[in-house]
């Protein structure tokens, strides 16, 4: 997490970028998670996968905050923090899942599904890819 953090503040580049590409490459380097039998390949997927995370938590809130006038920004933060505060719910859904059909079916069945979504938000708001 920290090698994508340390790469948005050293370069800042655009928020929505940062963004969509963390939320990409966290997707991916998970599905290769889920697939890969070599520990060293699984190793450098979780790498890819925190690098990810860390651009997409870089620029998660301060993309809220700037996408939103001042009047509105407290009632945008409440509403990131509702969805931050949903994580446990997923992720046990993610574990009874894996219970029914296996852990790597179930993870990238998971990150399949979010970047499915993510692309269909982007298809109906493609102006996040642009935010500065």
């Amino acid at each position: 997490m920290a090698t994508g953090a340390l790469a948005v503040a050293v370069f800042q580049p655009s928020r929505g970028r940062v963004y969509v590409i963390g939320s990409f490459l966290g997707f991916g380097a998970l599905v290769g998670f889920a697939e890969f039998r070599s520990y060293w390949a699984v190793f450098l997927s979780l790498y890819l996968a925190s690098c990810g995370v860390g651009l997409y938590g870089a620029a998660q809130s301060a993309l809220v905050l700037t996408a939103t006038d001042e009047a509105r920004r407290g009632r945008a933060m409440g509403l990131l923090s509702m969805a931050i505060g949903g994580l446990p719910v997923g992720m046990y859904l993610l574990g009874e899942a894996a219970q029914h059909v296996g852990a790597p079916t179930a993870l990238l069945a998971s990150n399949v599904a979010g970047a499915v979504v993510l692309i269909l938000f982007l298809r109906r708001r493609s102006e996040v890819f642009h935010i500065d």
